[in-house]
């Protein structure tokens, strides 16, 4: 497993450096993710928390290519993040794929891990993967079950 450094941060607070990680978003096109998950993503990015070769893959059932699924993310920014700037936002939304598809459908895990594994690879080094389901809890074992076949 990866660590990263440790960093003092204006003199008053050690933080780890951060290591390079594929945080998978499921209900990525959900309100949740718009109003909570992904400014949160951003402000650690804002912050040089998010490494650079980071990336975030949404996935969700809403028929959305990465530039849609940028623009629903820059839209919804301004609404949840205070101060923000042009040249971060960008660079944030740079990090963001995503992946369409039915939850129960095996095809929509195969494109995802094809996107995971074409990240990892440009990556060079051992990245961690985070999983975040935004979905309801009725959805949980059907995720988790394909994620692990």
């Amino acid at each position: 497993m990866a660590t990263g450094e440790y960093k003092w941060r204006g003199g008053l607070c050690l933080e780890i450096s951060p290591i390079p990680n594929t945080i998978i978003i499921f209900g990525a096109s959900g309100a949740l993710a718009h109003r909570k998950l992904l400014p949160a993503l951003y402000n650690l990015s804002r912050r040089d928390l998010l490494h650079e070769k980071s990336r975030i893959i949404g996935c969700a059932r809403s028929p959305l290519d990465d530039e849609a699924f940028r623009k629903q993310v820059r839209d919804a920014l301004p609404k949840c993040v205070v101060g923000m700037c042009g040249k971060t936002v960008e660079k944030f939304l740079s990090k963001l794929q995503y992946v369409s598809g039915a939850y129960d459908d095996p095809a929509t895990y195969a494109k995802l891990s094809e996107r995971i594994g074409a990240i990892e690879s440009d990556a060079c080094c051992n990245a961690g993967r985070i999983y975040y389901l935004s979905t309801p809890s009725t959805l949980h074992s059907t995720i988790v079950s394909h994620l692990g076949a």
